[in-house]
């Protein structure tokens, strides 16, 4: 069983649900997905986490894709279930 310490996922209430389409909206169009993938890099949110300030950068990082409602795919099961429906290349 998963558990959480951040607490519930952002979007639980009626405004935090209209601000999360409204950054789902703007990341949707192909410039936004440059600009998240630009982001999240920027961000650290792919590398190693050596320095505090690196862990910082990545943990807004994480706030940013659970806003988008992504963060719950990245749970361990969620993610594996995810991961394995990706088609192995050359199929």
């Amino acid at each position: 069983m998963e558990t959480s310490t951040l607490g519930p996922p952002f979007g639980s209430t009626p405004d935090e649900k209209e601000v999360q389409q409204k950054y789902r909206n703007l990341f949707k169009t192909p410039e936004g997905e440059d600009v998240l993938s630009h982001l999240l890099t920027m961000l650290h949110y792919f590398d190693e986490i050596v320095n505090e300030d690196d862990r910082v950068l990545r943990n807004f990082a994480i706030t940013l894709l659970d806003i988008l409602g992504i963060a719950e795919v990245m749970k361990p099961r969620k993610f594996v279930e995810t991961f394995l429906r990706i088609p192995l290349t050359g199929e």
